[in-house]
């Protein structure tokens, strides 16, 4: 996150960065894809899904510089898990925790 920073005022260093980052950038996705399985990932709603899926984990991480609360991070990804698998899978969902997976 360091370096995304000086990146802003450093126009080389934001090049290398763009090029490192989409290398990792494709694994986590790929990783992501994995850990939903085809059945999720089919889903029409899956593309946006996952972006916002990164984007939730690209903040846990920077959060958790400050905060390592694990019940906090917890409740927020059960949280995720309820909106999401109703995308995914089309179903009403029932709000319960067992929907965060």
């Amino acid at each position: 996150m360091e370096l995304w920073a000086v990146a802003r005022t450093n126009p080389r260093l934001r090049e290398v960065l763009r090029r490192a980052e989409g290398a990792a950038r494709r694994d986590l996705y790929r990783v992501v894809d994995e850990v939903m399985g085809p059945e999720l990932t089919a889903s029409a709603a899956y593309p946006a899904v996952a972006e916002l899926t990164v984007q939730l984990l690209r903040g846990m991480a920077i959060s958790d510089v400050l905060y390592r609360e694990d019940a906090d991070r917890d409740a927020l990804l059960e949280r995720w898990g309820r909106i999401v698998r109703p995308l995914l899978t089309g179903s009403s969902g029932s709000g319960g925790p067992e929907g965060a997976g």
